[in-house]
C-alpha cells in the first residue's frame, strides 16, 4: 500500500486515503501513513485521511498524529477538501459514529 500511495501522491495533487473499512490501527499503519504524508508533502499534494471508528482515530490521537494529517470522518468531507487549510483537522474520536 505505501508504494502504491506513495505513486498516486506523486500523480494528483489531492489524495485520499479512506481507512473506514479498518478495524485495527498499529504501528505499521501509522509507519505507511507518515511514509505517504512525507510523499505528498514533496510534490505538493493535499492528503486526506478519513478516520470513522475510535479505533482507527484513537492511534492518531496517542501519537499525535492527528495534528499532522487532515482526519476526516467520512469520505464525503475529505473529498471536498482540496483548499489548504490552516492546519490539519481534528476528529472528534467520541463522534457518534465511532459507536458502531
Amino acid at each position: 500500500m505505501a508504494e502504491r500511495s506513495a505513486r498516486r501522491a506523486r500523480s494528483t495533487h489531492h489524495l485520499v486515503v479512506d481507512l473506514s473499512d479498518v478495524s485495527f490501527l498499529g504501528a505499521a499503519g501509522l509507519t505507511v501513513l507518515v511514509l505517504v504524508r512525507e510523499e505528498a508533502l514533496l510534490e505538493p499534494c493535499r492528503l486526506c485521511v478519513v478516520a470513522r471508528t475510535r479505533l482507527v482515530r484513537l492511534p492518531l490521537m496517542i501519537t499525535g498524529l492527528v495534528d499532522v494529517f487532515d482526519v476526516h470522518s467520512d469520505l464525503v468531507g475529505a473529498l471536498v477538501c482540496r483548499e489548504p487549510a490552516a492546519g490539519p483537522r481534528r476528529a472528534d474520536p467520541r463522534q457518534p459514529a465511532d459507536l458502531r
